[in-house]
Parts: structure tokens; C-alpha cells; sequence
């Protein structure tokens, strides 16, 4: 095809297009051609938004559910592995040792202002941090979220909220994409992750966007925000594990469902009492310490 004549873009060399799962139509049941996902991919790719296109969206609904589903998973977890992939242990201790001889000579320099440690202790203190930087970013293949948006299900809301719970300070344009995809992923703990996201999350310009995209969802739906959070989050923000977290500046506060027994012995949900917790905020406890 054209497409594949192009080659497949720089930013994508990393993609492994040799383990695409196998996938089949719904109505023929004959196996999709691989090609087809690697065209998709580098096309996507080159265009550089992870919003699925109609047409693209239109051709998955006709995948076998499961199998597509599969496939959007597989592609949205190689992006993130590839995006927060870490950077070699060698590259790691070189910058590390750099950082510690520099500490050692400003230590000798200004002993008031830097503590006294040997170059071993500052390279042991440094190297951690190294190790768990990403090497680098896979921001410049961002368009093949698009695929995975029109083809994952239920199991893309949890990496990608586990992302943003780890990345939200340093990778603000990739969670950015993540929660555009999000908005297309046809499942509703999707949606209930981009709600909760809008409600509660610690980096403004994140919880504003995920609001912009449940908004969306609404508007396509016919539905109001409201409506959509109504019919969508039953559990009143809980995730399936029934905690609720809570970010507050620097601290953060989990609330987690509790089955308490009745005076009959039978198990029941009880409201939590409320205490005066810092900073004039009320905050609730659940179930034991």
C-alpha cells in the first residue's frame, strides 16, 4: 500500500510490529492482516494525535471483542514501557559518579552550606535517582495511542492512572495524550477514570483536560456531565479495589470501604464520623487503623 511504501517513521523503530496479537474479523471470522494494524500504526504515528479517526474506530468495531481488545492493550502498553523505559545502568552510574565528584569539590568549597561525605557516599546517594530516570520519551509516537483508544476495553483506565499517579510532575504532555485516548476507549471505568481525574488530581492543566474529555463524552452521548457521572460511577469514585484517594497539596488521603457489623451481626456500610483534620479540612475514617 502507499502507506506501507513510506517505511515505517524514525519515531516508531522501537514499536515490535513482529508481536502484534493475531486478530480476526467478527463476521468472517478470517484473520486481519497484519499489514493493516502496521499501516495504522506508522499512519497514526506521522499524524501524531491519539484520537482515534472515525474510519479507524469504524474498522475495529468489526474485530472479534476480545481479540481487539487485545490489541489495544498490547499497543498501549508498549508505548508506556517504551515512553518510562530506563536509561542503562552504565549511563546511570557515569552520571552518577559526575554528580558525587562535583558534590565532593563544592563540599570542600562551602562546608557550611554542603554535608561532609566521601565521593562513595555521595555516588550511593546518587545513583538511585539515576536508575529510575527514563532514558528517554516516546512522545513523538503519541499518534499510536489512536489505535489502542478504538480498541482497548477495560484494561486501559489502570495503567494509565497508574502512569499519571507516577509521572503527572515530569511528563504533563504524555499523560496529556493518555487521557485524550482514554476518551475513546468504549468502557465505562475509562470514563469513571477521567471523572475522578476531573474531580481530584493534584496538576491543574490535567484535571481541567480530563474534564474537557468527560465533557465530550457527554456531548456525544446526549447526556450532560451529570448524567454521565450518574450512570457511569455507581461507586461513588471508589475504584473496584474501594479506595478513594484524595490529594491535598503535598499530602494525600485514602478512603477505603468498610463492611461493619450491625447490632444484629449482619454486615452493613456505616458512614464514617468526621474529625477535624490540618488546615481546617474535614476528613474521614473508614474502617480500622
Amino acid at each position: 500500500t502507499r502507506l506501507a511504501a513510506k517505511g515505517t517513521p524514525p519515531a516508531l523503530a522501537w514499536f515490535p510490529f513482529d508481536q502484534l496479537p493475531v486478530v480476526h474479523w467478527a463476521d468472517s471470522g478470517r484473520r486481519v492482516d497484519p499489514e493493516v494494524f502496521k499501516s495504522w500504526l506508522c499512519q497514526a504515528c506521522r499524524l501524531k494525535s491519539p484520537e482515534p479517526s472515525p474510519l479507524i474506530r469504524r474498522y475495529a468495531a468489526g474485530f472479534k471483542s476480545a481479540e481487539r481488545e487485545t490489541l489495544g492493550q498490547f499497543i498501549l502498553q508498549a508505548w508506556l514501557s517504551e515512553d518510562v523505559m530506563p536509561r542503562p545502568r552504565e549511563e546511570s552510574e557515569k552520571a552518577a559518579m559526575q554528580q558525587a565528584q562535583q558534590y565532593v569539590q563544592l563540599a570542600a568549597q562551602y562546608p557550611k552550606y554542603y554535608p561532609q561525605k566521601t565521593l562513595e557516599e555521595f555516588y550511593a546517594q546518587f545513583l538511585p535517582g539515576f536508575l529510575a530516570q527514563p532514558k528517554g520519551s516516546a512522545n513523538d509516537s503519541k499518534g499510536i495511542l489512536a489505535v489502542a483508544g478504538a480498541c482497548a476495553g477495560a484494561g486501559a483506565a489502570q495503567p494509565v492512572s497508574q502512569y499519571l499517579k507516577n509521572w503527572y510532575g515530569t511528563r504533563v504532555h504524555q499523560a496529556r495524550a493518555l487521557l485524550q485516548m482514554l476518551a475513546w476507549v468504549d468502557h465505562e471505568s475509562a470514563t469513571q477514570t477521567l471523572l475522578a481525574i476531573g474531580t481530584r488530581f493534584r496538576t491543574k492543566s490535567l484535571q481541567e483536560e480530563a474534564t474537557r474529555l468527560a465533557q465530550s463524552i457527554a456531548e456525544r452521548k446526549g447526556w450532560s456531565l451529570a448524567e454521565l457521572a450518574d450512570r457511569t460511577i455507581p461507586s461513588a469514585g471508589l475504584d473496584e479495589d474501594g479506595v478513594l484517594e484524595l490529594d491535598y497539596g503535598p499530602r494525600t488521603f485514602t478512603a477505603r470501604r468498610s463492611n461493619l457489623p450491625s447490632r444484629n451481626n449482619q454486615t452493613t456500610s456505616l458512614p464514617p464520623s468526621a474529625r477535624t483534620a490540618p488546615f481546617g479540612m474535614t476528613t474521614a475514617r473508614t474502617g480500622a487503623a
